[in-house]
């Protein structure tokens, strides 16, 4: 009796095993989850990164094309007498001031985008390490499902060496 006893205990032990390599697989199925999401996460701050920089190409064309035709009219004005002088000091002025304005604003524009690769790295390393904590997870599993695979051996086993000994016990 007790040779059953202890085959019907290691077959409990391998269901147990069973179900912890089943719960370690439902986990390394999620860490998956989670690191591809991490993953869409990190190309879109990229993307936004890219944009971002485009923006800032643009506007520092957009500036350098505004001061190379500003400074065209300011020769055009000084040559035809137009304008006084008075008003060509407050055009200045005024784009020196859009100008500064353009600067800050394409600085911080270039912070964002910064930040979005920062963001996008991390969001990477963490995919990362769900990815190996997914295949960790995965690898335990494999192991119990071994051992629980053992366990029922042994308690085939035990089972029979039971039955030979009631047999024995009987004769």
């Amino acid at each position: 009796m007790d040779a059953a006893q202890h085959g019907h205990d290691r077959d409990t032990q391998a269901a147990a095993r069973d179900r912890e390599a089943t719960d370690r697989d439902s986990e390394a199925d999620r860490r998956d989850v989670v690191s591809h999401d991490r993953d869409v996460d990190a190309t879109a701050r990229e993307e936004r990164a890219r944009d971002a920089d485009q923006v800032v190409r643009d506007g520092l064309w957009d500036r350098r094309r505004h001061a190379e035709s500003s400074d065209a009219s300011d020769g055009r004005s000084a040559r035809g007498g137009d304008e006084t002088q008075d008003q060509a000091e407050i055009d200045r002025r005024v784009a020196r001031s859009e100008t500064e304005w353009a600067e800050q604003e394409l600085a911080d524009r270039l912070d964002s985008a910064g930040a979005e690769r920062r963001e996008a790295a991390a969001d990477r390393r963490s995919g990362r390490a769900d990815r190996e904590a997914a295949a960790t997870d995965r690898a335990s599993s494999a192991a119990d499902r071994v051992a629980a695979a053992d366990d029922r051996e042994a308690a085939a086993a035990d089972r029979q060496q039971s039955e030979v000994d009631d047999n024995l016990a009987e004769a």
